[in-house]
């Protein structure tokens, strides 16, 4: 009878926590140019444009900050060195905005 609560209580605790993850926002990344200023940015839901630079700014953040990158020869170069979550954190919280 033990194990089979302690079964049903480790199943329980793990469906709540993969209620609680939420699927990555969706975006794409690319290199923009506004006012004669060159920028890489995401783009969310296909119409929202988001300078990286700016955005690094005023999203906050747990984790070390990156720098952000320059070009997007820059991105792809350090995109597994931590970039790729903090662009998916910048995501959530642009398209929650």
């Amino acid at each position: 009878m033990k194990r089979l609560i302690a079964i049903t209580l480790a199943i329980a605790c793990i469906g709540g926590v993969l209620t609680l993850a939420q699927a990555p926002t969706p975006y794409k990344l690319g290199t923009f140019e506004t006012q004669g200023r060159t920028f890489v940015g995401l783009v969310l839901r296909d119409s929202v444009v988001v300078d990286l630079a700016a955005a690094d700014k005023a999203v906050a953040t747990t984790r070390q900050r990156v720098p952000m990158p320059s070009d997007m020869k820059d991105l792809i170069s350090r995109y597994d060195a931590g970039l790729r979550d903090r662009l998916g954190e910048i995501a959530t919280a642009a398209s929650a905005a």
